[in-house]
């Protein structure tokens, strides 16, 4: 799921930000209609494991909000900009 979801996110790397559906992403990442049903599931086996790796490996700083419409998760949007190196001297 990381590299899919790393390819996501370069294709929006000039604006920073992508906002997708569950389902969407269920789609785009490939995880099956009947696998992961529960969103807490696909957060912290999918979402959460794929972003943290993304922070470790290649270096962008990748954070994501929920959105919600009243309790239920409708959505993700991720912002991400990659880490600056700075030079002194």
């Amino acid at each position: 799921y990381t590299t899919r979801l790393y390819e996501l996110i370069m294709s929006f790397k000039y604006t920073g930000w992508v906002q997708k559906s569950i389902d969407e992403l269920r789609e785009l990442l490939g995880v099956k209609a009947n696998k992961l049903v529960i969103y807490n599931n696909f957060k912290n086996k999918v979402l959460n494991h794929a972003v943290n790796e993304i922070n470790k490996y290649y270096k962008i700083n990748l954070r994501f909000t929920e959105i919600k419409e009243g309790r239920k998760v409708i959505g993700i949007r991720f912002d991400f900009r990659k880490y600056k190196k700075i030079q002194i001297g």
